[in-house]
This record gives structure tokens, C-alpha cells and sequence, in this order.
């Protein structure tokens, strides 16, 4: 998977979820295909994460 193309693709078709509480309804949602996390991420959340 090549990560740039992924991404350039997801935002030219608008489906870009920001921040993390609709992240997180996302993935539970099971609608998420990739997250994409900041270096800035709380800790807590990128260990909900996995």
C-alpha cells in the first residue's frame, strides 16, 4: 500500500474524518479503512488505538 497515494486519495474524495472523538465514532462504527495518527495524539488514545 503505498501511503502517500492512499492518502492524496481520501482527501481529493472528501472522506476525511478529523480529530479524535469522530475518529473514534468512526472506528467504532467500523467505517474506518485507515487512521492516520499525529505525532501530537494523546497517549491514552493511540493505546485505545491498539
Amino acid at each position: 500500500m503505498d501511503f502517500n497515494a492512499s492518502l492524496r486519495r481520501a482527501i481529493k474524495t472528501g472522506n476525511v474524518i478529523l480529530g479524535q472523538n469522530n475518529t473514534e465514532k468512526c472506528i467504532k462504527e467500523g467505517k474506518a479503512q485507515m487512521v492516520v495518527v499525529a505525532a501530537n495524539c494523546p497517549e491514552n488514545f493511540k493505546n485505545q488505538l491498539g
